[in-house]
């Protein structure tokens, strides 16, 4: 009991120190607020190099007073294979001050894009191999019908379940941090 004593002490002063940050969007006018905490995936539009706007999508990591970080920091394992691959520029700090543009990438959201993106290989597939065992069709025709599925239901995906941002700052949003 004397050892659990000094354990549990630590662990709640340091619970009160490692309070999760909350970003909090606010828009006047509508009186709508939009809460991000980490672990939620967020698409941004924001003042990049030389300020240029850059669009990223990504998974908050972390949230602190004056940046939002998005996505693992591959280089910090030091993984050869991992430093020089596609990975690097998928850890991003922005400054919250650059922020543009916004939309809040909620679970259900994305569990539903997927699911139609899987329902839509599926139906591609089934559509497919049933025009292709139909003897009316040579093998030219059947890759052409397949090539016009694929980009129709991808177009079509893309216009139900944008990616873009939603929201713009200008438009009368701000944003504050506020302490879980």
């Amino acid at each position: 009991m004397k050892k659990l004593l000094p354990i549990l002490l630590l662990s709640f002063v340091l619970s009160f120190q490692l309070q999760a940050q909350v970003l909090e969007f606010y828009h006047a006018e509508s009186k709508k607020t939009i809460t991000i905490r980490t672990g939620q995936a967020i698409a941004l539009t924001y003042k990049g190099y030389n300020g240029q706007l850059e669009f990223i999508k990504q998974t908050v990591t972390e949230i602190t007073d004056s940046t939002l970080v998005l996505g693992l920091n591959y280089s910090r394992f030091n993984i050869k294979s991992v430093n020089k691959g596609p990975l690097v520029n998928m850890h991003k700090i922005v400054k919250l001050q650059d922020i543009q543009g916004f939309r809040r990438m909620t679970l259900g959201r994305q569990l539903l894009k997927s699911g139609l993106s899987i329902g839509a290989v599926i139906g591609s597939y089934t559509f497919l191999y049933r025009i292709s065992n139909n003897s009316n069709y040579t093998p030219g025709e059947v890759l052409l019908i397949s090539i016009g599925v694929a980009f129709g239901s991808k177009i079509l995906l893309d216009k139900i379940m944008p990616e873009n941002t939603k929201f713009e700052m200008k438009d009368g949003w701000t944003y504050r941090i506020i302490n879980d």
